[in-house]
C-alpha cells in the first residue's frame, strides 16, 4: 500500500520581526504602568510649596499688625502723661487767645477756669439796653473753652461755649483718641472758635 501526503493550510500569521520578545514587551508594559507620572507630582509639589509660602506670608501679616497694635496700646502712665501735657499746652494757647480777643473788645474780663469741667478759660461781659419805657436790659456775652479731664475712653476734648447778647451761638466739642492726637490741630480749632465769635460779636455790637 502506498503513503498518500496530506496538505494542511494553516491561517497567515505576519512575522514579528527577528527582535520581538513576548516576554521582554509585557516587562516593559508592567514597568510603564508602574513609573510615576513625573510632570503631574511635579505640578502638585510647586502647588503645595506656593502653597505654604501664602500661609506663612498671611501669619507674618497677622503677627505684624498685633505688634503694631500693641505698640499704639498706650498704659495708664503714659495716657495720663500725655493727656497732662496736652492739657497744659491748649489751657495756655486758650488764655492767649482768649486775653487778645478780650483786649480788642474793651469790657470783656478773663478768668482762668480750673475744677472738676475741665481747665482752660473764659471771657465774659455784661452790656445794658436803655429800653423807653421797659427800662433796662442786661445783655450776657461770653466765650468759654476748656479741655476736659481724662476719663475712661483716652481721648483729648476740647469743649466749646459761646453766647452774644443773651443769645446762644455754639455748644459744641473736638476730641482724638489720645494714640492719633495731632496737637496742632486743637490749636487751630480754638483760633477758628475765637475768630467765628469776634466776627459774631462785632456784628452784633453795630
Amino acid at each position: 500500500m502506498c503513503a498518500r501526503s496530506i496538505a494542511v493550510r494553516l491561517p497567515f500569521v505576519p512575522p514579528l520581526g527577528p527582535q520581538f520578545d513576548p516576554l521582554r514587551a509585557l516587562r516593559r508594559l508592567r514597568k510603564i504602568e508602574k513609573e510615576p507620572n513625573l510632570d503631574c507630582e511635579r505640578g502638585v509639589m510647586d502647588f503645595q510649596d506656593r502653597l505654604e509660602r501664602a500661609i506663612k506670608r498671611g501669619n507674618r501679616t497677622a503677627e505684624a499688625r498685633v505688634q503694631a497694635e500693641v505698640q499704639k496700646t498706650m498704659s495708664a502712665e503714659e495716657q495720663k502723661s500725655l493727656h497732662s501735657r496736652s492739657r497744659l499746652e491748649l489751657s495756655d494757647h486758650i488764655e492767649s487767645c482768649l486775653k487778645m480777643l478780650a483786649d480788642r473788645f474793651p469790657g470783656f474780663d478773663y478768668g482762668s477756669i480750673l475744677n472738676e469741667d475741665g481747665w482752660g478759660g473764659r471771657i465774659t461781659r455784661d452790656d445794658i439796653r436803655l429800653q423807653r419805657g421797659t427800662g433796662s436790659q442786661t445783655l450776657y456775652s461770653r466765650l468759654e473753652m476748656t479741655v476736659r479731664p481724662l476719663g475712661s475712653v483716652p481721648i483729648v476734648e476740647l469743649v466749646g461755649k459761646a453766647t452774644i447778647r443773651n443769645k446762644e451761638i455754639f455748644s459744641r466739642n473736638h476730641y482724638q483718641r489720645l494714640e492719633e492726637l495731632d496737637i496742632e490741630s486743637f490749636r487751630e480749632m480754638i483760633d477758628l472758635w475765637v475768630l467765628e465769635f469776634a466776627e459774631q460779636f462785632a456784628a452784633a455790637a453795630k
